[in-house]
């Protein structure tokens, strides 16, 4: 999984120049090796409908009948969970949580709410969230049923299933 970073923290920028500079090859004299040209693709090339590449239109192919499949099952439970989350809780019933594609390209990450609304909290760290967590939100994490609306991310092409 890319993670924005290469070896030993260098940028996938960095590893491209590398890749120029060597041609690309994998030091056997042979073509680039898979492992290679997925590094230096950058996060663009790799984030779904956004990219190109036989791998890339592999994997999406990959996701979409995933989805597709999953979504006969979890979109259902997911519309269930949102009005249980509505009736318990209130508005709003899904989270955008602002996550990088790239270095430059943010998109919002969806999940249903699991903890109360507090205007002034922006930050991603502190541990006085642990208090805010609702009674259901609880239940919804352990289960892992606040990662549903993620399917529609899929969909959109921002993430990718894992695995």
């Amino acid at each position: 999984m890319w993670h924005g970073f290469g070896e030993r923290g260098r940028g996938w920028r960095e590893l491209a120049d590398d890749a120029d500079r060597n041609d690309g090859r994998n030091g056997r004299g042979g073509r680039p090796s898979a492992k290679l040209r997925a590094r230096v693709q950058g996060p663009e090339a790799r984030s779904g409908s956004r990219g190109g590449g036989s791998l890339t239109w592999r994997k999406r192919l990959f996701d979409l009948v995933l989805l597709a499949v999953l979504s006969v099952v979890f979109v259902p439970v997911a519309l269930i969970v949102a009005i249980i989350v509505w009736w318990r809780d209130g508005w709003p019933v899904i989270y955008v949580s602002e996550r990088m594609r790239s270095p430059t390209q943010a998109f919002g990450l969806l999940k249903f709410r699991t903890m109360t609304d507090e205007a002034e909290d922006g930050g991603i760290s502190g541990g006085h969230k642990a208090a805010r967590i609702t009674p259901l939100g609880a239940i919804l994490r352990a289960g892992r049923m606040d990662e549903l609306p993620q399917l529609w991310n899929v969909l959109r092409g921002d993430i990718s299933f894992v695995g």
